[in-house]
């Protein structure tokens, strides 16, 4: 079941692309001068072809993002209105491991020079940039989600919410640490005027179930399903997942679910810690090195949403043949999310390849 929900954030000045020192009235913002959300719509933001940007969340929102099935529309509050900032679909959240990736690979640590820019913010640290300091480095990883390059939006102006014809209500939740839960006919219209007519995110809208239960309080005219939207607004077919955070399909083109970016991040990571040099997504390769005289060709394969046999199964074809295609003498392994069974990896030694995997308790990775 999916949910859609307006969730609350920071009001910033200058478009999101950076913090603009505006001040909170409560919450992380008003003790620390800024927002982790201020970032949302740069173009830094970018990982491994994922958007990452961040809000607040509660457990119920986690419980959605595990398979994609959240859409978040940002919204903040200036001068006694309401706006709708972008929208964010088949969202995911980080882990803490994945954001200490995402943060180390985007070189967050970095923005700390542009936040001591601000007035407000060098205010609330009495000047003190060593206490600043301090403070960032125990913060900078924070950035909580992320989804497809395609199913991620920002508005060029902020969007004017009518909070009555919303919830009958004067106003949505302010809250940063509440959200407000809507049905996806008023989330699409609050964004059909403002995306591009095939967008993802307009796909996403009109596909697959809502869960009724979590906006059972909103006005009962417009509690209609994703396919009846569809229909009315006429939008396009286009390519819609069938499991949103697994697989996705964009005008043909296959890209990489998440968990198969964060295991190639850390495989990656672990390579260059052995001093290790990885090449990446080259002639459809997820990851090349040297070591020892030898060439390797691995191949990524998470095992969240599948077994190790079968992830095993489908490695094996495509090194093959990118052996076959690219080097006939490349030493061939197979680099999966957990340990496989005794029977697998010795029939995976047994056609000369290799089988690694990765130790979560350990957080490292193991040649078997």
């Amino acid at each position: 079941m999916k949910a859609i929900i307006l969730k609350p954030v920071v009001w910033n000045s200058k478009n999101y692309i950076k913090p603009s020192g505006h001040k909170a009235t409560s919450g992380f913002a008003k003790k620390y001068g800024y927002g982790h959300e201020e970032w949302n719509n740069s173009p830094q933001n970018i990982w491994r072809e994922q958007r990452v940007f961040h809000t607040e969340a509660t457990e119920k929102l986690y419980e959605y993002s595990i398979h994609g099935n959240l859409g978040i529309i940002p919204i903040a509050s200036y001068n006694n209105a309401q706006y709708a900032l972008g929208i964010a679909t088949n969202v995911i959240n980080n882990s803490k491991d994945e954001m200490e990736i995402i943060a180390e690979e985007l070189n967050i640590f970095e923005r700390h020079k542009e936040l001591w820019k601000i007035k407000n913010i060098r205010k609330c640290f009495q000047n003190d940039r060593t206490k600043f300091i301090t403070h960032w480095k125990q913060n900078y990883q924070w950035i909580l989600w992320r989804c497809p390059l395609e199913h991620f939006y920002w508005f060029k102006q902020p969007v004017l919410l009518n909070p009555k014809k919303i919830t009958g209500k004067q106003r949505v939740t302010s809250m940063h640490g509440r959200f407000q839960a809507i049905t996806p006919l008023i989330a699409f219209e609050i964004v059909k005027k403002h995306l591009p007519e095939d967008h993802q995110s307009l796909i996403w809208l009109t596909t697959g179930e809502f869960d009724e239960e979590i906006y059972r309080n909103v006005p009962a005219n417009k509690k209609i399903t994703a396919q009846k939207i569809r229909k009315k607004f006429k939008v396009k077919a286009g390519n819609a997942p069938t499991e949103e955070s697994f697989e996705y399909w964009v005008a043909g083109k296959r890209t990489v679910n998440p968990h198969h970016a964060t295991l190639q991040a850390k495989f990656a990571n672990y390579l260059r810690k052995q001093n290790i040099k990885p090449i990446e997504n080259q002639d459809f390769i997820d990851v090349q090195y040297s070591k020892n005289g030898k060439v390797f060709f691995s191949e990524i394969k998470p095992t969240e949403t599948v077994g190790s046999k079968y992830a095993i199964r489908t490695a094996i074809g495509q090194l093959l043949e990118y052996r076959f295609l690219s080097k006939k003498d490349a030493s061939l392994e197979i680099v999966i999310g957990t340990k496989p069974k005794k029977r697998e990896m010795e029939f995976v030694r047994s056609i000369d390849m290799t089988i690694t995997y990765y130790d979560k308790q350990r957080k490292t990775f193991i040649t078997a």
